[in-house]
């Protein structure tokens, strides 16, 4: 039997983007809208959410999604939504990589669904559970993938090196490495599965046309400090000793100089370097900067969007910042760069290097081999 939608509480169910704990955001009215911009239905705060990115609304009783022009699209159970497109209860709709699920619950029970508060770490309810269930498949398969995603010297727009991405490579799994860790926070497995990820990118980078810039890989925060890291990155090094590499590092974890330094010390006599990544997303680590200064230092995209149309004070301080890094030797990098403008500016502040969409979307090696 049909089900009238407007007699009906629709809702989002998904985890979120700070916490990982389960939210359901019901949808009180319609039009209902996503996005970074405050008033929206559901606000994301995540940099590549665009501030007015999708809308969900109700047309002769059914429910469609449409995409509003956003940067990094909307999609239907893995497909982009490219115009008006009807969603039915149960369906995966993706804002850029944040995952939502639509549901509903029927008018008397409303109340009931308003009124709860739901945590991960407590009963997980079954959506929580099918992800769990998925990502150690996945896990134990070890059915990922990588992506590189291109970094360019501003001087002449030539490829310095690629940044290489996890992502999923199962049926039934997220692609997304953001909703991958999600899963894994469940289970405490984030460190495990940045492993995982990062002995897939040893075998695929040496697909990679020759001759190959430097590798930038990942890692998770959970794993600064810890005995497997060392481990994972020997192996990395001892499959692929040809390849010059760069480990990024977390802008939250170089909250301890002694472990940072010993780290970077690490890397070094291995022939790699390090870079700090995300500078500025949170709390910016001056002072570890300065005692443990990395090779490179990559700005979080949240300085760098719209940084073309930004006030002077904005410009002022993210001048003065990549002038600092430069005095003390460091190779700064703008991450996020999505249109010439923001990439002009860059330039012009000091910026090295440079990464975005703008100068190319991750892409399998075998791509960048055609």
């Amino acid at each position: 039997m049909e089900t009238n939608a407007e007699q009906v509480l629709w809702f989002l169910e998904g985890l979120s983007e700070t916490d990982g704990t389960l939210r359901r955001i019901p949808i009180l009215a319609f039009p209902f809208r996503v996005g970074r911009l405050d008033g929206c239905g559901l606000t994301l705060s995540a940099t590549e959410i665009s501030g007015s990115h999708a809308e969900i609304f109700l047309r002769d009783g059914r429910v469609f999604v449409e995409d509003l022009g956003s940067t990094n699209g909307t999609f239907l159970n893995g497909t982009k939504v490219e115009e008006v497109t009807e969603i039915s209860e149960g369906d995966t709709i993706h804002f850029a990589r944040l995952e939502y699920r639509l549901s509903l619950v029927e008018a008397r029970e409303a109340e009931a669904l308003l009124a709860q508060t739901i945590a991960v770490d407590a009963h997980l309810p079954q959506f929580a559970l099918d992800k769990s269930r998925i990502l150690r498949e996945l896990m134990k398969k070890r059915a990922v993938m990588s992506v590189f995603q291109p970094i360019v010297d501003f001087s002449d727009r030539s490829i310095m090196g690629y940044e290489i991405l996890g992502r999923g490579d199962l049926k039934g799994a997220s692609s997304g490495s953001v909703e991958l860790f999600n899963a894994a926070k469940i289970l405490g497995a984030e460190a495990a599965l940045s492993r995982i990820f990062r002995a897939r990118s040893a075998l695929d980078c040496l697909e990679l046309p020759e001759p190959r810039p430097l590798i930038f890989i990942n890692t998770h925060p959970n794993e600064i400090g810890t005995a497997k890291l060392i481990e994972s990155i020997e192996e990395f090094h001892d499959r692929a000793p040809d390849l010059t590499t760069v480990l990024e590092v977390h802008e939250s974890s170089i909250t301890d100089p002694k472990t940072v330094s010993e780290l970077r010390d690490f890397l070094h006599n291995l022939g790699m370097q390090v870079a700090y990544d995300d500078f500025g997303a949170g709390q910016a680590r001056l002072l570890e900067l300065a005692e443990v200064p990395p090779d490179f230092l990559k700005f979080d995209i949240g300085l760098i969007r719209d940084i073309d149309t930004a006030s002077q004070a904005r410009l002022t301080v993210l001048e003065r910042l990549v002038a600092m890094a430069l005095e003390i030797g460091i190779s700064p990098i703008a991450e996020g760069i999505e249109s010439e403008a923001e990439a002009e500016i860059c330039r012009r502040v000091g910026f090295a290097y440079g990464q975005g969409f703008l100068f190319g979307a991750p892409a399998p090696a075998g791509k960048l081999r055609r």
